[in-house]
């Protein structure tokens, strides 16, 4: 929209989603805490459904009013602007998960990597070990199909879960294409119901698991993942070793967003920042990890526009010295890059 809604209407909106079951709505919300890199202002509207008709209520209700939004999951991958942002739709409520045959689950978007790494060792289930030490939740990682190294959480998935404001509908693995940091889906049995002419429906790379079209947005609620059975011994040890090398080559216990930049084909984001000599580069309270290169740090209370600054002069001198333009990984709510 070009034209910020008024106080008025988020108050007939607030008003409304009181009114629908099994959702919590605030208003002037501080974002911050719900994030990573305990960074960002206030959302005027901050809605989390906790169920899958919540949420369609809530997204028709929007779609109504006119009012666009931003998606939050586990908080990880993203930049909030410091002024804040008009309407955050917050997924984490969307946490249930189910056994639907061996090995196989039906998991909500808002269910955390790390619930889902520790049920799979709990079980002795093998195939996602890689995601381990992974932040956020299962709706944003399919939406820019996140993972380590050799492995991708589409590679487990065999349907997906879609909501729009005109209801769900589940989408099976053949109609969905993974790539690195994309998740793309094609059916165009969407066109009649969203109004596009294009049956490629892009999920870009996203902590927030929601998709733009012309009239309306699709949002991850869910999936089915399919996990191979294994030893619970052998799981753990491959989880343990897999958390061990994060701790020795990423900075764990600082806030961050996680890796800020994509990998080029030819050499890592972190390595290219690193031999430009950028390690430790700081604008306000945010630095460059001096433990691994593609990871910012909130050093002490960065704000949005520090890291922003930072993120731009990195970008600026890893070009100067190897004629590679790094794409930002991570996403953003107010703010450009």
């Amino acid at each position: 929209m070009n034209k910020r809604p008024s106080r008025q209407l988020f108050e007939k909106i607030y008003t409304q989603l009181k009114g629908i079951p099994d959702i919590w709505v605030k208003r002037d919300s501080n974002l911050s805490s719900l994030t990573t890199f305990k960074i960002g202002g206030d959302a005027r509207l901050w809605i989390a459904p906790l169920s899958v008709d919540a949420l369609v209520s809530c997204l028709g209700l929007l779609k109504d009013n006119e009012i666009d939004f931003h998606i939050l999951g586990g908080g990880s991958n993203v930049i909030i602007s410091d002024h804040g942002v008009d309407c955050v739709l917050d997924t984490r409520g969307l946490a249930w998960i189910k056994s639907i045959g061996e090995g196989q689950y039906e998991v909500g978007a808002g269910f955390s990597l790390k619930r889902l790494v520790a049920l799979s060792v709990k079980n002795g289930l093998s195939g996602c070990e890689g995601l381990a030490g992974i932040p956020g939740s299962v709706g944003g990682a399919i939406a820019m199909n996140a993972g380590g190294k050799n492995v991708a959480i589409g590679d487990l998935v065999t349907h997906l879960l879609i909501a729009d404001s005109g209801g769900t509908r589940w989408i099976p693995r053949e109609k969905v294409q993974f790539g690195y940091r994309k998740c793309v889906i094609e059916d165009r049995s969407f066109n009649s119901t969203l109004n596009t002419q294009n049956s490629k429906l892009l999920m870009e790379r996203s902590f927030n698991s929601t998709l733009n079209t012309q009239n309306s947005k699709l949002i991850i609620a869910g999936a089915r993942i399919s996990l191979q059975k294994s030893r619970e011994r052998i799981v753990r040890d491959y989880v343990l070793s897999i958390m061990d090398r994060r701790k020795k080559t990423q900075p764990l216990g600082k806030p961050s967003a996680g890796c800020i930049f994509k990998n080029p084909r030819s050499t890592p984001a972190g390595k290219l920042i690193e031999m430009a000599g950028l390690k430790g580069m700081q604008c306000g309270g945010a630095a460059v990890s001096v433990k691994h290169a593609n990871f910012i740090v909130n050093l002490d209370r960065a704000r949005a526009q520090d890291v922003v600054d930072l993120i731009k002069r990195v970008r600026e001198k890893v070009f100067e010295n190897f004629n590679v333009l790094l794409e930002p990984e991570v996403k953003t709510m107010g703010v450009s890059l």
